[in-house]
């Protein structure tokens, strides 16, 4: 996915969901589609997309090259152990 279109799925969040979140408005409409997201994520259904590489926190500075890339494909992971 390209930023471009990262940025306008970031943008319709914002818009249609944290605003009027914000706001309260609508507050109990938004609150059954977060509670629908929330069935489908335990249910399995949807998943975070994860970067295939991950990093240890003494790396973090190669992790946040790799998200800044633009080569990750979905978030990039920082681990403990």
């Amino acid at each position: 996915m390209n930023i471009f279109v990262r940025i306008i799925l970031i943008l319709r969040i914002a818009v249609y969901m944290l605003i009027p979140l914000l706001y309260q408005t609508n507050r109990a409409y938004y609150g059954k589609i977060l509670a629908q997201l929330a069935q489908l994520v335990d249910a399995g259904h949807v998943k975070p997309l994860l970067d295939t590489q991950t990093f240890h926190f003494s790396e973090v500075g190669a992790a946040h090259q790799r998200a800044e890339s633009g080569n990750a494909i979905g978030k990039v992971v920082l681990r403990q152990f």
